[in-house]
């Protein structure tokens, strides 16, 4: 790399993470170490940070890169086990690496699947009516707590069965938890942190207690009564799920509507272009989310040697993958520092990808459609009053405070000059990444020849005994195909059988082609076509062993349809049994 150029990606790395300035406001340091270094080892930093949208999905997808919490800390603080925050923190699905990530995982997917939150979409629809009314009545407010926190806190609030009294004690209690996903926090904001956890694990802990065998709907009852068919959930696994649901639940949400109203606020012409235009609501929740993402970045470990954008990343170095700077990559979206409502098919990376793609994306995009499809049928303008503040934070993104006020929109006389309703074409992403591999997983496209040459190094790497080939073993041995086997052959399999994601329009495995893999369904769907039909396969099934088993080539297409969490299992070991 010339010298000039790093020694400039280091300065944008230092205010970016060094300064109350560059959080506040992170977007010129990440184009510029985009534009200088766009996968950079910062000293400063400690890590490898990522600001390209290609490399950045392509590590969240590939399974050489562990969340990896505890080497993390390690690295950076060599005391966390003290800090009873870090600590609990270990314990949250979003650092657990699989396979214990997906025995956790598994308990609370469904309860956030698709078809639940088509079932709460019309009570959202009318809170998001009343919370938007009222404020509207006011003539504005703080758009942060008279807005996207009640609408937040009592959809989770409400979803956990957290009584109404007791859920602004909660918020702040997260909200002084989140400073463990910080890369740098204060004493100051741990001390708070560790403060908080400990009170809070108390209050789930007595939660969980309460309710199991109740019988009760909400969802700590409902994970209650499903860890006591598991002989490997405890109670400190469900207080640490619950706590985690909440958490995102309630900051995210309002973090996420909150940034929305900013950029509104900010844009003058975006109401008046939806007002016209109400279909645009429709892709606006993922514009906000590509735009000003509430989560800026995430972390990963390389248990491996990986090729990276061109760039060796060594085995056991942790990287930031720095979601918010991917966003914005030009190379992937036109004109990406703008705010554009007429943005179609924007795919962010706000969500997180591979297996730890978030669970609650359907319930957030939810209650984000619902407020600001409200807000297009009442609001005309929004203007902000006051300076919008935020906290001395970087991972987590969003407002303290949005002082604004609302004008109801003037049914008589709809605009009729607005923005021109074009639409933005998303730049076509160049897969990065070779067969070999020592390169990243590519990020989009074909990636059959990545697959095998990782299949490959798997089988001459086996997995060793411990904790972790435990776990896979209970988890293969819930799968029916399965039932029969001795612990002995789920030793064999779990062996060399590796956590793999496919994002909805993946195709698995093409019909007559060669039967080197089948896939167990941890989380998701797939469509299986054979000979003209189509069926649905989901979790705990297994899809591609009839090749395998019957020694043949495929005899059908699969492609994901849903996001899916699965675990590959090669051929020879299938065949073993």
């Amino acid at each position: 790399m010339d010298p000039e150029r790093g020694a400039e990606a280091e300065r944008a790395a230092v205010a970016l993470f060094g300064t109350t300035a560059g959080r506040a406001d992170p977007y010129p340091h990440y184009a510029c170490l985009r534009d200088s270094a766009p996968v950079h080892f910062s000293e400063s930093a400690g890590a490898w940070l990522l600001t390209r949208f290609d490399d950045s999905k392509a590590v969240l997808r590939d399974p050489r890169f562990a969340r990896g919490y505890a080497r993390t800390q390690d690295a950076w603080r060599p005391a966390w086990r003290d800090r009873p925050a870090l600590a609990q923190a270990e314990r949250l699905l979003l650092n657990l690496d699989p396979p214990q990530h997906s025995r956790i995982r598994k308990l609370v997917v469904r309860l956030f699947s698709q078809r639940m939150v088509g079932g709460l979409e019309p009570r959202i629809s009318a809170l998001a009516d009343r919370v938007v009314a009222s404020v509207l009545e006011a003539g504005g407010g703080d758009l942060v707590a008279d807005l996207a926190f009640p609408l937040a806190a009592e959809v989770i609030g409400d979803l956990l069965g957290i009584p109404g009294a007791d859920r602004a004690w909660f918020r702040d209690q997260g909200h002084h938890v989140m400073a463990v996903l910080e890369v740098h926090s204060t004493p100051e904001s741990l001390d708070r942190a560790d403060a908080a956890a400990l009170a809070l694990g108390v209050a789930f802990a007595q939660m969980v207690d309460e309710r199991r065998g109740a019988g009760g709907e909400d969802v700590v009852s409902t994970l209650a009564a499903a860890a006591e068919d598991a002989d490997d959930v405890g109670t400190e696994d469900l207080v640490a799920l619950a706590l985690l649901l909440f958490i995102a639940g309630f900051e995210n949400v309002t973090n996420l509507v909150a940034n929305g109203l900013v950029a509104l606020g900010r844009t003058p012409a975006a109401l008046p272009a939806l007002h016209h235009q109400p279909e645009l609501v429709d892709a606006l929740p993922d514009e906000l989310l590509r735009y000003d993402s509430p989560v800026q970045l995430t972390t990963r470990v390389a248990t491996e040697a990986v090729t990276v954008g061109g760039v060796a990343i060594p085995a056991g170095q942790p990287v930031v993958v720095l979601l918010g700077a991917g966003n914005r990559d030009p190379e992937h979206f036109e004109r990406p520092e703008e705010f554009d409502v007429t943005r179609e098919a924007v795919r962010s990376l706000g969500f997180g990808g591979g297996v730890h793609h978030c669970i609650g994306f359907a319930l957030a995009r939810a209650e984000v459609d619902a407020v600001f499809r409200s807000l297009v049928r009442r609001v005309g303008a929004i203007s902000l009053v006051g300076p919008v503040t935020y906290p001395d934070r970087l991972t987590i993104r969003g407002p303290r405070a949005v002082p604004a006020a609302l004008d109801a929109v003037r049914r008589a006389g709809r605009p009729t000059s607005t923005r021109p309703a074009t639409t933005t074409a998303e730049r076509p992403a160049a897969a990065r990444g070779a067969a070999d591999h020592g390169s990243v997983r590519p990020s989009s496209g074909d990636d059959h020849a990545w697959r095998a040459a990782y299949r490959a190094r798997m089988e001459g790497a086996p997995r060793p005994e411990g904790v972790e080939l435990d776990a896979l073993v209970t988890l293969l041995g819930r799968i029916p195909l399965f039932a029969g086997c001795r612990p002995a052959d789920l030793k064999g399999l779990a062996a060399t059988a590796y956590a793999i994601d496919f994002e909805p329009g993946d195709v698995l495995f093409t019909e007559g082609g060669a039967a080197a893999d089948c896939f167990v369904v941890a989380e998701g769907e797939a469509t299986v076509l054979v000979d003209g039909t189509e069926k649905a396969i989901g979790p705990d099934n297994v899809i591609g062993e009839r090749g395998i088993l019957l020694q043949t080539r495929r005899s059908a297409t699969v492609v994901a349809r849903t996001h899916m969490i699965t675990y590959a299992v090669a051929r020879e070991r299938l065949l073993a049994l």
